[in-house]
């Protein structure tokens, strides 16, 4: 299942006055595209060694952001349950 939620994150940065362009997101995402396929981020590192992560830095705050300018953001809820219930307690 391919998960894009760029058009959400253009309008959150709108809303706290940061241009963010589609063409920014895109230049992300074909980045991303680049990686092997074996290549994991650190957060999904630390979640499964089981250390704390820094997912409610940098998601979260897409997520506070959003409910502060009462943007809805689907896909990064739906995102933050599936980590939260990987992360440890």
């Amino acid at each position: 299942m391919p998960i894009y939620s760029g058009g959400k994150a253009i309008e959150v940065a709108s809303a706290r006055s940061v241009e963010l362009a589609g063409a920014d997101i895109q230049h992300v995402l074909d980045f991303v595209a680049r990686f092997p396929p074996e290549a994991t981020t650190s957060l999904q590192r630390d979640i499964a060694a089981g250390r704390t992560s820094e997912h409610d830095a940098l998601d979260g705050a897409v997520l506070r952001l959003a409910a502060q300018h009462r943007i809805p953001h689907p896909t990064f809820l739906m995102l933050d349950k599936m980590i939260r219930q990987r992360v440890p307690r």
